[in-house]
């Protein structure tokens, strides 16, 4: 399956199943975090712009909302890169020197891929309230080009969001889970 948003940072096709975990983890934060600092500041560009809150019935609520998903998907992209992704990575080198993991005090894997899935969740609600909040302005023919900027920008993050969230929903964090179960067994 590939992204059909050329602005995407995500391709995922059948060699995402075949790759390391590791490789999986360097391609999210390397191609999909950098599309997310990129794109996130974009819109808050173009949201927090004067024209576009002069013209709108629901400045307010539209860049509360935007800066809300802003700050959620650095604190979710920080949890990612500073907790899980080294736990992911340290389960793959212990299974490559044929070690048992430590104990450790966040229990299993599963607890921090569980509130990773909270936040996925968070995210898609915030978008889909911010895509509402646009929907009623382009209803109100603002005729706006920063309106449509933001709108567009959003549509192409969420198609890029939901094809990175498949990758760790579906590829990485299942994958992980199986290993840590594998190497505690053993």
């Amino acid at each position: 399956m590939n992204s059909s948003n050329p602005n995407s940072s995500i391709k995922v096709n059948e060699k995402d199943l075949y790759r390391t975990l590791v490789e999986v983890i360097d391609f999210i934060v390397h191609k999909h975090h950098t599309y997310v600092r990129n794109t996130l500041q974009k819109i808050i560009y173009h949201s927090s712009n004067g024209d576009l809150k002069n013209r709108t019935n629901q400045p307010d609520e539209l860049n509360n909302l935007i800066e809300a998903l802003s700050r959620d998907m650095h604190n979710h992209m920080e949890k990612e890169e500073r907790i899980l992704f080294p736990l992911i990575k340290y389960l793959e080198e212990t299974e490559k020197f044929r070690e048992k993991p430590k104990n450790r005090n966040y229990g299993t894997i599963k607890n921090p891929i569980r509130q990773m899935l909270s936040d996925h969740d968070t995210i898609n609600t915030l978008i889909k309230k911010i895509k509402i909040v646009l929907t009623k302005t382009e209803n109100e023919k603002t005729n706006n080009y920063r309106i449509f900027s933001v709108s567009r920008l959003i549509s192409e993050f969420e198609t890029d969001l939901e094809k990175h969230i498949h990758l760790e929903n579906d590829i990485l964090f299942p994958r992980s889970i199986e290993l840590e179960n594998k190497l505690l067994n053993n």
